[in-house]
């Protein structure tokens, strides 16, 4: 069972097939692997080529050519049609099917490698490989026409749990395949945390397995493998863990398809940063989504403080502080932009010296730099590199862009991890992590020396 501490989730990544066994040691680079599956299913193919090399230190034997097959053009209905489900040697099973992948680069061999995973012991990568799933799978099914209803799957499923099974059921995991389930839920700690029992879990996935179509129905065996991800999703978002618990936000709040931008690049006509950095007197921090329920940004909080005790004595600490919604939503984004040019305009109308964007948090200081906001130093902390946050290091005096090395958050969501064709931007990337908020964490700064690899 995973144990949890301040381990930040850190991990030495590992490419060799006993890696691939569902051990502790080896949990980190499973994450990664099911991760990276979840921006191929999707049809990541730049979002792949961004991070090919690092991809490769997890046994990814071409990247590039996995990338050129575009899943999204097959049918999801085919990639079940011949996986068993139920797994009696699981690691074993696992190798064959990783392998199976490298030489095929066959998106039904990546499905059967992430059911494999799904069906771990080990809490974080069996939810990222659910988050996997979900987000490969979940979207497409649910646009088909002439689908059957679920209620006769469902009907099959508590044929064959026991009431042990029922009780540790999650609730909500029996309904439709909704794209996105609430933009607040759970976000931080949640209010009844629920253990993990990789025991219960495995006899969950066995029994709902063990009821898959023997000649592999395009329909049933779909349904079951979306259940079984779904119940994992919402147990996972319950669980005392906040990387386990960042996986399946990750997967149930992410829209299945890009929203469209009410913020075009038509419109930014930037002008450039006048003041002189000498004359700038604030400096201040964003949050990203559901941040707003964290303390580490506000005033007297881990990072905050640190940042103002250490580098930036100009960290606005005083009333009025910036914060936004948190929603995952892109018109949430351009209005919290628009807030803070009016915050920028009252609380420091000759610029700000350094703005700490955290996740998105940094696309919304992206988005006011573009609009005319006078920043001198945008510093990005595991923002995704959205095509404002791109075009905002183009026009900004100072970029630093501060990243895991593979973000399995991002990749879940299908997200950008690199700045590409900017010169200038101080790249950092952070020893090998699982958790999307390393970046801002204080002691991750002291240990790998950011600051002073940023030159800040």
């Amino acid at each position: 069972m995973t144990s949890f501490g301040f381990d930040n989730g850190r991990f030495e990544p590992q490419a060799d097939t006993d890696s691939l066994a569902a051990r502790p040691q080896n949990e980190g680079s499973n994450v990664c692997r099911s991760a990276a599956l979840a921006t191929l299913l999707q049809g990541g193919r730049e979002e792949t080529v961004q991070v090919e090399q690092v991809l490769g230190l997890f046994g990814f034997r071409d990247p590039r050519a996995l990338a050129e097959r575009d899943w999204r053009r097959e049918s999801p209905l085919g990639w079940l049609r011949n996986t068993v489900l139920t797994v009696d040697d699981l690691d074993g099973t696992r190798v064959q099917r990783w392998l199976t992948l490298n030489e095929t680069s066959q998106a039904s061999d990546a499905v059967a490698f992430l059911i494999a995973v799904l069906a771990s012991t080990l809490e974080r990568e069996s939810a990222a490989s659910a988050a996997a799933l979900w987000r490969g799978i979940a979207p497409r099914v649910r646009r088909l026409s002439r689908r059957p209803p679920l209620f006769p799957i469902y009907e099959r499923v508590f044929d064959v749990i026991d009431d042990d099974m029922l009780g540790w059921s999650p609730r909500g995991w029996i309904g439709d395949y909704e794209d996105v389930i609430g933009e607040d839920r759970f976000a931080e700690a949640p209010s009844e945390p629920v253990a993990w029992d990789p025991d219960l879990w495995q006899r969950v996935f066995q029994r709902i397995g063990s009821i898959a179509a023997p000649y592999g129905d395009r329909y049933i065996n779909t349904d079951l493998v979306l259940v079984l991800a779904r119940w994992r999703l919402e147990r996972a978002l319950r669980s005392p863990d906040p990387i386990t618990r960042s996986f399946a936000l990750s997967a149930l709040n992410v829209p299945a398809a890009p929203e469209p931008d009410d913020d075009p690049p038509s419109s930014w006509n930037t002008p450039p940063v006048t003041s002189p950095p000498g004359t700038l007197v604030v400096s201040t921090i964003v949050h990203g989504t559901w941040g707003w329920k964290g303390d580490w940004w506000r005033p007297n909080g881990g990072f905050h403080s640190f940042i103002l005790n250490n580098y930036r004595q100009n960290l606005h600490n005083r009333g009025a502080r910036f914060s936004w919604s948190g929603a995952y939503s892109n018109a949430q984004r351009i209005l919290a932009a628009n807030d803070f040019i009016d915050w920028a305009s009252d609380v420091s109308p000759h610029g700000v010296q350094t703005l700490f964007g955290h996740s998105y948090g940094g696309e919304i200081a992206a988005r006011a730099r573009l609009a005319g906001t006078s920043i001198h130093e945008l510093v990005y902390l595991s923002t995704p590199t959205s095509p404002p946050v791109v075009a905002a290091a183009a026009r900004t005096p100072v970029v630093v862009d501060i990243r895991l090395q593979y973000d399995p958050v991002l990749g879940i969501a299908r997200r950008g991890q690199r700045i590409r064709g900017v010169d200038g931007v101080r790249e950092v990337l952070l020893n090998h992590s699982l958790d999307h908020g390393a970046s801002h964490n204080e002691q991750v700064w002291k240990d790998e020396g950011v600051a002073q690899r940023a030159r800040l």
